[in-house]
């Protein structure tokens, strides 16, 4: 690895780098790029992304950055305008004898991906690495002191998946040509490490390298393969490709990928993709009541089904329907059956991104039933599943109380434990229908039909400190609720009180 160059802010040049031009008897010499901010040009480069890679980078760059991207190209263009190492112009089409009057392309400082980043020198460096279509660039400030590397995509040697520690799938490794002291060629290694997104981050970087330099990326898939299923090795002749990620054999379109609004509650019951477009999955969930009776009725084992029609609710005019039944329980004591009265809202309804659906539940015949409310909001979004078209479905679910019970403590845990359940249930119910009726849904082969269960959610950072720093009030303020927790709490206080009488 080679050693990390650094130098105080004040002491960076604010003219930008050196490039190579070849000359007439075919040396090399140094020469000064053209400034960046003289570039404004409408051309349509040679070397610029295919529509339909520009579609996959789009697809897999919004997972590969983090929040505030509009101030991220901001510092971007600030820190990297007049310092880029600008690659021979000769790159986008130029004729060398007349490279100097050839414009950029206008996307030459865009940024389409970036993420935290270490960068693996000597020690850890901490800093930032960002993804044009051209270059890969990486900064850090620490206490003043500026690392800069970056990375001519054309110059690229090899992309990996590396670790951090010998075993945390964070990292990326890149192998580059560069121009050493001597002016020689060599080959450089740079590992980042610490992303919190890899792989979307791998996919990205790869397909723009792939683009801009065919050779070297066909020559190392040839040689050691390549560690990612989306991109399409099928045609490695430079032609453009018509699809990047498709059905398997390169002719389907390219997978959707969305999100939805961030709104969760507390606890998560179901997390899968599922092979239906979003459409068919919300269809099959909220409009197919063929299937909704039959997995009510037949799979749960409820009585008494009455279900609502779809009609506008209160002034923003979202869709809301009611739902009645009795559940019947296999309790040694307390009651065998409850009936269950629940309401499910469309809180979004947008084709293009997302439907989320919030539903409520009480059961008043179960003890304190008429003290709380079960609550659930359903997210569905689009995703890829095996490089097809699919959907992902992520539920979340709380116990709202209205009053305080001695139950509370006992009840709740049982309900989220209940409510897990269910979706579990849902999901095989869903499976098992869209196997048996594969004639309602276009395209779909009723042998192809799986689900991938996703890993939970990390919960943002002020979630978890929320509910580390509330952990002893909540047992705290459940003491008085549960009869268990209250008798130990008594006795608890009676042998403290008996062994500081016995030391007085």
């Amino acid at each position: 690895m080679t050693t990390v160059e650094t130098a105080q802010e004040q002491s960076i040049p604010s003219t930008s780098t050196e490039s190579l031009q070849p000359t007439q008897n075919g040396s090399t010499t140094r020469s000064r790029g053209i400034s960046i901010g003289t570039t404004a040009s409408a051309m349509t480069s040679t070397s610029a992304l295919s529509s339909a890679s520009q579609s996959f980078v789009t697809a897999v760059s919004g997972k590969a950055s983090d929040s505030n991207l509009d101030q991220r190209q901001t510092e971007f263009e600030k820190n990297f305008t007049k310092r880029m190492d600008l690659e021979p112009l000769t790159s986008f089409g130029a004729d060398p004898a007349t490279a100097h009057s050839f414009p950029l392309p206008d996307d030459y400082m865009t940024i389409i991906a970036t993420q935290a980043a270490d960068l693996q020198a000597s020690i850890l460096i901490h800093g930032r690495l960002c993804l044009t279509r051209y270059h890969l660039c990486f900064r850090s400030n620490i206490l003043g002191i500026i690392t800069m590397k970056v990375h001519a995509l054309s110059d690229v040697v090899s992309i990996k998946k590396g670790t951090t520690a010998k075993w945390i799938q964070n990292a990326v490794y890149v192998r580059v040509r560069e121009l050493d002291d001597n002016d020689e060629w060599v080959e450089q290694h740079y590992g980042y490490g610490s992303l919190w997104n890899r792989d979307s981050l791998y996919d990205a970087l790869v397909e723009c390298w792939r683009v801009r330099a065919p050779d070297r990326f066909k020559a190392f898939v040839d040689a050691e393969g390549l560690e990612s299923e989306n991109i399409d090795l099928e045609d490695m002749d430079g032609q453009e490709e018509e699809q990047i990620v498709g059905s398997g054999d390169g002719s389907g379109p390219i997978p959707i990928i969305t999100k939805g609004s961030g709104e969760r509650f507390k606890e998560l019951a179901l997390n899968v993709k599922f092979p239906l477009d979003l459409d068919q999955t919300f269809n099959l969930l909220y409009h197919n009541r063929d299937f909704t009776n039959h997995f009510y009725t037949t799979d749960k084992g409820l009585t008494d089904l009455k279900i609502s029609e779809w009609e506008k609710d209160g002034s923003e005019g979202n869709q809301r329907r009611t739902l009645n039944y009795t559940m019947h329980m296999n309790n040694s004591i307390g009651p065998k059956s409850s009936s269950c009265n629940g309401s499910e809202i469309i809180v979004i309804a947008d084709p293009q991104k997302a439907y989320e659906i919030v539903s409520e539940t009480q059961t008043p015949d179960v003890p304190t039933g008429k003290n709380f409310k079960i609550r659930t909001r359903t997210c569905l979004t689009h995703d890829s599943l095996n490089n097809k078209q699919a959907t992902k479905i992520h539920c979340t679910t709380q116990v709202d109380w209205s009053s305080s019970s001695m139950l509370k403590g006992t009840i709740t845990p049982a309900v989220i434990k209940g409510q897990k359940e269910h979706h579990q249930q849902l999901i095989k119910a869903m499976t098992s229908w869209v196997k048996d009726h594969p004639e309602e849904f276009e395209g779909m082969d009723k042998e192809e039909v799986e689900i991938k269960h996703e890993e939970d959610p990390v919960l943002p950072e002020d979630t978890v400190n929320e509910k580390v720093g509330k952990t002893l009030l909540q047992y705290a303020g459940e003491i008085p609720e549960n009869p268990v927790m209250l008798g130990i709490t008594i006795l608890f206080l009676i042998l403290l009180l008996l062994n500081l009488r016995g030391s007085l």
